[in-house]
């Protein structure tokens, strides 16, 4: 891991990296296992770390990593866009809906 750029975001209480991971002769990596290793590699708290997006350039096994890292657990939540629960509230709403019976209409021929 090399960390290509570095920048201060003090409204936001974040630092703001581009990291660059070689996986050669792998997949790239997903968001979750690359929380985990740069939790360790930064020094900080895995739940302080927000992946934004992962490029990886075809066929060279290299990725460049956008990520954000916050300074209170209460900062992330406030910034960070919580698609996950808005999508799982819609499936328990669509769960709790009685299904609808379907009539069909005999037709004359």
């Amino acid at each position: 891991m090399d960390i290509v750029k570095k920048s201060d975001a003090p409204l936001l209480n974040r630092t703001e990296y581009i990291i660059n991971i070689d996986h050669s002769n792998k997949s790239t990596p997903s968001k979750d296992t690359i929380k985990k290793d740069l939790a360790g590699f930064l020094k900080t708290n895995e739940n302080l770390i927000s992946v934004k997006h992962i490029y990886t350039d075809y066929g060279s096994g290299k990725s460049n990593i956008i990520v954000n890292v916050y300074q209170k657990e209460e900062d992330l939540k406030k910034i960070e866009i919580k698609n996950k629960k808005v999508k799982e509230k819609k499936e328990t709403q669509e769960q709790a809906k009685p299904e609808s019976k379907k009539v069909e209409k005999a037709v004359k021929i």
